[in-house]
């Protein structure tokens, strides 16, 4: 009965070590690259833009392996990764607002958020977008739909 204690013991702290590795990280560069492997020659998966979370699994020789969105994962060189500090002492006025109006339009769940989007069929949304539709959805499309309130609340960090 005490070998089947102490396996279950060293499973357990092996499980909470593996989750205490993981972190929250901001991306501090711009258009980062999220790769298949930690090497310059590896392909891009996607493009990562400047104040995005992600999560930090790993981090091997100036690499990071972080997990972005609801299912993509990759490596990222590591320099371009920091805490919300780093983050907050880049990011213009601006920089926010494009990357709230990118956080709304990804929120949404169908295909035509904005006017200036497109539908699954390659058609612009235009009068057919949520936002040009009273009542339901109503998705931050232009700089000027996103208030200095909201600006010093995401840089208040209530997100």
């Amino acid at each position: 009965m005490s070998f089947i204690r102490t396996f279950a013991l060293i499973i357990t702290l092996a499980m909470c070590a593996g989750w205490a590795a993981v972190q929250e990280a901001y991306v501090i560069g711009d258009g980062l690259r999220l790769r298949e492997a930690p090497s310059q020659e590896a392909g891009v998966i996607a493009r990562l833009e400047r104040g995005e979370t992600v999560t930090v699994k790993e981090r091997r020789d100036g690499w990071a392996h972080v997990a972005a969105g609801y299912s993509q994962t990759g490596w990222v060189a590591e320099r371009f990764i920091g805490d919300r500090a780093a983050l907050d002492a880049q990011l213009s006025d601006s920089e926010i607002r494009s990357l709230l109006i990118a956080r709304s339009k990804r929120g949404y769940s169908g295909s035509c958020p904005c006017p200036n989007n497109y539908d699954r069929g390659g058609r612009r949304c235009g009068g057919r977008s949520a936002y040009s539709r009273p009542g339901g959805a109503s998705p931050l499309c232009y700089p000027s739909d996103v208030s200095a309130a909201a600006i010093q609340a995401y840089r208040n960090g209530l997100r």
